[in-house]
């Protein structure tokens, strides 16, 4: 359970919603205003313009005063990076890179004696990758979005240029392929990311868990978790002797087979309907999307199926 309360009095509340309706109030108050002129002598229309335009006074000012802070903090913000930027008038080593002249060095805010970033003017290579505009650093490892000088190989990878590539602490999380490549044994192609494990698209065909994967697939490989998205090739696996239609997932926990989720492209086996296949203590159960008489698992609301109901083509 969070421990993080916000408590705010009820002015802080009704302040916030005079600032969120400013446009309205404004047009409201002047439209009072405009009834008032027409209408002089009347108290009812000099009282709802009184009110309205003292609202709208109230939320203005309240919007001026936002608009006024964010102003200041985006200026103490530049002045605080102003002062901790500096240009090199010539080529030098920084923190043991070899940076160009014109290279903008940005200090850490935390400590003036730690890179954050810099601005390279022209196509430098860090850490073996060739790279070129803002590079971001945490604790000397590339760190953060930035863009390669040209098609360059990071581990197995072969990243393109073309798209951006992003970096945690040194390791490479994200980007697009300029070929297919190898990626912890997987095939890939296009946009990959290898934040929390292995996720791309599968450029050939990959045998894994006794089966054939075809290109198109998206495979999210984390290890013990391990999903396959069905594109527009059905692989070699098989419900009810019917090939996997696209956009349906297969899940394997550990090695094994998990579940087989068929989304809007249900299978029927006598009589019955079936749009999601499980697979749980060695029992294959299935959740029927209509009428079916087939029995229930022991304990479950899922139908109970034969083994062999995720199979293999021959």
């Amino acid at each position: 359970m969070s421990d993080i309360s916000l408590n705010f009095t009820w002015w802080q509340i009704t302040l916030w919603m005079l600032v969120m309706a400013f446009w309205p109030l404004t047009l409201i108050a002047a439209g009072a205003v405009y009834w008032w002129w027409r209408q002089r002598r009347s108290w009812p229309a000099r009282i709802t313009a009184i009110v309205f335009v003292g609202l709208w006074v109230v939320s203005a000012g309240s919007k001026i005063s936002i608009l006024a802070d964010q102003a200041k903090d985006q200026a103490d913000y530049r002045s605080d990076l102003h002062s901790r930027q500096r240009t090199l008038a010539q080529s030098a080593v920084v923190h043991g890179i070899h940076l160009p002249a014109n290279t903008v060095v940005t200090s850490s805010q935390s400590d003036p004696n730690e890179l954050a970033a810099v601005d390279l003017p022209s196509p430098t290579t860090i850490n073996g990758i060739p790279l070129v505009g803002h590079v971001g650093f945490s604790g000397g490892d590339l760190d953060g979005t930035m863009t390669l000088a040209h098609d360059a190989h990071i581990g197995t990878a072969l990243c393109s240029a073309q798209a951006p590539v992003r970096f945690v602490s040194g390791k490479l999380v994200e980007c697009g392929l300029a070929k297919p490549s190898p990626i912890g044994g997987i095939p890939c192609s296009g946009a990959i990311n290898l934040e929390n494990g292995v996720v791309c698209t599968l450029a050939a065909t990959y045998s894994r868990y006794g089966y054939v994967w075809r290109p198109q697939t998206k495979v999210t490989d984390y290890g013990d978790l391990v999903w396959f998205h069905i594109g527009s090739l059905a692989p070699s696996m098989r419900v009810f002797g019917t090939a996997l239609p696209p956009d349906s997932e297969v899940q394997f926990n550990h090695g094994s087979i998990a579940s087989v989720d068929l989304r809007n492209n249900p299978v029927h086996f006598r009589g019955c309907a079936f749009d999601l296949i499980m697979v749980q203590d060695r029992k294959t159960m299935g959740r029927s999307t209509g009428a079916c008489t087939l029995h229930e698992a022991p304990g479950s609301l899922y139908v109970a199926l034969p083994s062999t109901t995720i199979g293999k083509a021959t």
